[in-house]
């Protein structure tokens, strides 16, 4: 493979990877606000059920980060980008800590179904924190590999 090949099998596999994440993402958010009054609790199961699913998609996404990948290879190209992918890598601990927040608000409302307000909220900055982190993510990219394989990323 040449060059630009191998940039587009990268950002490929990533645009791949934000479209799972994203599925999970606007089916927790369009039941969060389809909720029903009064009937929070009998969403909190699938709302956790959906959570953990996420959670397991993030920390597999995150985990190929870290191990090489995109933000490597990029790197590789463009060694000044070294900090900007530490930073970002950085991110993910902290990522995973308010998932597993959100993760204890959806079990608890199992007991106390009026905490669903606290849920919808937390879940509100939970996705723009994740969507800074992707746009952060798509910038290094762009940066590293160049404009024309970034075209698969849109």
């Amino acid at each position: 493979m040449n060059g630009f090949d191998d940039c587009r099998t990268y950002v490929e596999h990533l645009r791949v990877e934000h479209s799972h994440i994203d599925h999970w993402l606007e089916e927790l958010q369009q039941l969060l606000v389809a909720a029903p009054y009064g009937h929070e609790k009998h969403l909190a199961g699938e709302l956790l059920a959906k959570l953990l699913q996420l959670k397991e998609q993030l920390v597999h996404h995150f985990r190929e980060e870290e191990e090489g990948g995109c933000l490597e290879e990029a790197q590789s190209r463009s060694p000044c980008l070294s900090e900007d992918v530490r930073e970002l890598q950085a991110q993910h601990h902290g990522l995973l800590q308010t998932l597993d927040g959100l993760i204890a608000q959806a079990q608890s409302l199992f007991a106390q179904p009026n905490d669903f307000e606290n849920l919808r909220a937390s879940f509100g900055n939970f996705l723009r924190q994740l969507h800074t982190h992707e746009s952060e993510e798509n910038r290094i990219l762009l940066f590293g590999f160049g404009s024309p394989a970034m075209e698969t990323l849109s």
